[in-house]
């Protein structure tokens, strides 16, 4: 779909970042220039403008453009809710370069763990937070090359808005959660055991070169899972999943974020894993 309001230069970008940053309306475009980085944020989500406007809190994504994220990626069969509670949640997946389904529970317990449940939006809507952190999770553990990048503690505590219309505050809330028949067992998964690697051998000029060329015309996106293909068939990560977090440990040890790695950065993790 063709969005007649999407910045087609940098300048149509700033003009429509001033408009939003004007109109009040998003507290977290408060200036044109807040407002600009959240549409630029949005464009490399795939995000239409006003999709970027009312799905990013600050930088972090909301719950519902993870999972968004995760449906529009051809990696994904699908992604559904199992069952909802006020006392746990869960969700399956099944990406299609895995042999099975993979779901995830969080339940009310874990919550209170990590310290959230005091919170005055988890004691108002516990089936909508243990929704919302059970789906963000089951995102980046199974997607990590969707999410990369992406803040690993991202919860939604939008279930309740305040938004106001020419002076007139009116109250958005969530609808009561679906009651869903019992959870099905889910299978126990095999166990994987760790692939043994092999010894490394230090990399030729004329193989460096050849990987290099190997990235030419690649996207950083494209470049990354390629390069976690060829560090899986090395035995690096017993699958590419696994790769992709050892690309983006190599990067952090090297000073430079994952999600703000070049195709240069990228090469450079490559070869150094490689050698």
């Amino acid at each position: 779909m063709i969005d007649k309001f999407a910045p087609k230069s940098f300048e149509e970008a700033q003009w429509l970042a001033g408009v939003i940053a004007s109109s009040g309306l998003f507290p977290a475009a408060k200036t044109q220039s807040a407002a600009f980085v959240l549409l630029a944020t949005g464009a490399e989500l795939d995000l239409r403008p006003m999709q970027a406007m009312l799905s990013l809190q600050e930088i972090s994504p909301s719950t519902d453009a993870i999972v968004a994220m995760v449906k529009r990626s051809p990696l994904c069969q699908y992604f559904r809710l199992v069952s909802s509670s006020e006392f746990s949640a869960t969700y399956e997946t099944h990406r299609l370069d895995e042999p099975i389904a993979t779901s995830f529970t969080y339940k009310i317990e874990d919550a209170k763990t990590a310290g959230l449940t005091d919170r005055a939006i988890w004691q108002k809507h516990p089936a909508a937070m243990l929704r919302a952190r059970c789906a963000s999770t089951l995102a980046r553990i199974v997607y990590p090359d969707v999410m990369l990048g992406q803040d690993p503690d991202v919860e939604v505590e939008n279930a309740q808005r305040s938004v106001s219309i020419n002076g007139k505050v009116m109250d958005v809330r969530l609808s009561p959660p679906v009651q869903l028949p019992p959870e099905a067992p889910t299978p126990p998964k095999p166990t994987v055991r760790p692939t043994k690697q092999p010894p490394k051998q230090k990399l030729t000029q004329e193989q460096k070169a050849q990987h290099a060329l190997a990235l030419k015309g690649m996207g950083t996106r494209e470049a990354a899972k390629h390069i976690a293909a060829d560090l899986s068939a090395h035995g690096i990560g017993p699958s590419p999943q696994e790769a992709i977090r050892v690309i983006a440990d190599c990067c952090e040890k090297r000073g430079i974020s994952p999600h703000q790695a070049t195709i240069d950065d990228l090469f450079a993790a490559w070869m150094e894993l490689l050698s």
